[in-house]
């Protein structure tokens, strides 16, 4: 999970941002993003961000400081224990645990198995092989930090939308928490109020 991000629209620090869970009481989003992460991935890292205490997962300091989630992607690749790393941001509470290991599945073979919905490719929402590690970091190194810059150079599978809609039927995995706005939505769907 990718927790560092300087969170410009919400204008606080998104890891921390506190919600209700039906389930979980007072819990966080990132920890919420962690409960699904673990309950279906024998190892879970923290990418940047704060620490946060707890078990299950690793904190890792990112290997590109200012690299944002290029950085953080390249740093799960190098510390990363397996071949294939499914990444998602700290920021989606709403991720459904079938998603990340349809995702996972559609992966074989591949060096990045990604959604495309609405024509943009959801990086954050992705499978990435430990082959992606090189690309990424010869592009943070020539400065340049989109994501989707490095994909020429390795073997993508894109999930077009109606794909990835038989796996999320509602596409609630790839709702994020940008605004305090979309806090509020989601604080009033996870805990029912």
């Amino acid at each position: 999970m990718l927790a560092g991000g300087q969170s410009r629209r919400m204008g606080t620090d998104k890891a921390g941002l506190e919600i209700v869970s039906r389930e979980h009481g007072v819990t966080t989003i990132s920890r919420l993003v962690l409960r699904v992460l673990g309950e279906v991935f024998p190892e879970v890292l923290v990418i940047g961000g704060d620490p946060l205490s707890g078990e299950g997962w690793r904190q890792c300091a990112d290997l590109f400081p200012g690299g944002g989630a290029l950085g953080g992607i390249y740093t799960a690749l190098q510390q990363a224990r397996h071949e294939y790393v499914f990444v998602a941001a700290c920021d989606m509470p709403f991720l459904l645990p079938g998603a990340a290991v349809a995702l996972l599945e559609l992966a074989a073979g591949h060096d990045v198995t990604v959604p495309v919905l609405d024509g943009r490719a959801q990086t954050l929402h992705a499978v990435y092989r430990k082959t992606c590690a090189a690309p990424a970091l010869a592009l943070l190194e020539s400065g340049r930090r989109r994501i989707v810059d490095f994909y020429p150079d390795v073997d993508v599978r894109e999930v077009p939308a109606a794909d990835f809609a038989r796996i999320d039927p509602g596409g609630q995995s790839m709702r994020n928490v940008n605004t305090p706005a979309d806090l509020v939505r989601a604080r009033a769907e996870i805990g029912g109020e």
